[in-house]
Parts: C-alpha cells; structure tokens; sequence
C-alpha cells in the first residue's frame, strides 16, 4: 500500500463525516 497525505487526508474526512453523520442520525433518533 502506498502511502499518500491525499489519502489520509480523505480517510480523516471520512471518518469526520462518518462521526457527524452518526451524531445527526442520533439526534434525529431522539
């Protein structure tokens, strides 16, 4: 596996809008 800043870059952004996306959905559980 190559490493790229890009990719980490958009592995942080997907974990970030997987944690929002999660808190919105618990949010709109409640």
């Amino acid at each position: 596996m190559i490493y790229l800043p890009i990719s980490h870059e958009a592995s942080v952004a997907a974990m970030l809008s997987r944690k929002s996306y999660r808190a919105s959905k618990n949010s709109l559980d409640k």
